[in-house]
């Protein structure tokens, strides 16, 4: 019973602060939708995409007071054992996301790093035992993480302008990412990068195994969520090494 009042209570302390940062609304949707996840897992997840005519130019004019370059293999390994860099808890991400061919891009001031982020092809992993996949036109932006000194500089606006210039110099039509529909803070730093909502995807958990729906706006993209195998036959995946 205590467990339960706890649980409760702490939903309800997020709620309220979703509510204090975002609006009453805002938190309402959030406790709802944790409401639903505790009867049946149930996520909608909103298909983000960035292309350089439509960034927002106060971002792109910020960075020349920070450096940008792709981080090399010898600056993640040292990283990795900063902890403060959030780098440390996601040695198996790492470790996979270079096996994919991934990339880790960060802003510096001096020889400091100040925000970094993860920027792969190729279909990966998400939070859950799911993986993503794309239209191969885009990078998908999987991860980024700001050091605690420079947090509210908006430097992860910044870096996803820089990157997507980048890789548009290089082939590409710009960024793409998913974002679970209740992370409220994590779309509005998105919108104001300039990422335009590119679809919905819907994903249900019965039985042990995820279905997924990607709806006509999400297919333009090519985006889609799919299970990697039953859950019964690989059980849970180590959390530990996927980002938060």
């Amino acid at each position: 019973m205590a467990n339960i009042l706890g649980k409760i209570g702490k939903h309800i302390g997020m709620a309220l602060s979703v509510m204090r940062n975002e609006g009453f609304p805002a938190g309402c949707y959030w406790l709802f939708y944790e409401a639903i996840n505790q009867l049946i897992p149930f996520s909608v997840y909103q298909v983000m995409v960035l292309e350089t005519d439509r960034m927002n130019p106060v971002f792109l004019n910020s960075t020349q007071d920070y450096g940008f370059s792709c981080l090399k293999r010898k600056q993640i390994t040292e990283l990795s054992k900063d902890p403060e860099s959030g780098m440390g808890m996601l040695k198996g991400f790492v470790r996979d996301a270079l096996r994919n061919g991934d990339k880790c891009f960060g802003l510096f001031a001096g020889d400091k790093i100040c925000s970094y982020g993860w920027y792969g092809d190729k279909p990966a992993h998400t939070r859950r035992e799911l993986y993503f996949s794309h239209n191969s036109q885009f990078k998908y932006e999987r991860y980024g993480f700001t050091m605690s000194n420079y947090r509210g500089k908006r430097l992860h606006e910044i870096l996803d302008g820089k990157v997507c210039v980048h890789y548009s110099r290089n082939g590409y039509k710009g960024l793409i990412c998913v974002i679970e529909r209740h992370n409220l803070s994590s779309l509005k730093c998105h919108y104001r990068v300039g990422f335009m909502a590119g679809g919905r995807i819907y994903v249900l958990m019965l039985f042990g195994k995820y279905y997924s729906y990607s709806d006509r706006r999400a297919r333009k993209y090519g985006a889609m969520l799919k299970s990697i195998k039953k859950l019964s036959a690989i059980g849970r995946l180590n959390m530990s090494s996927l980002p938060p």
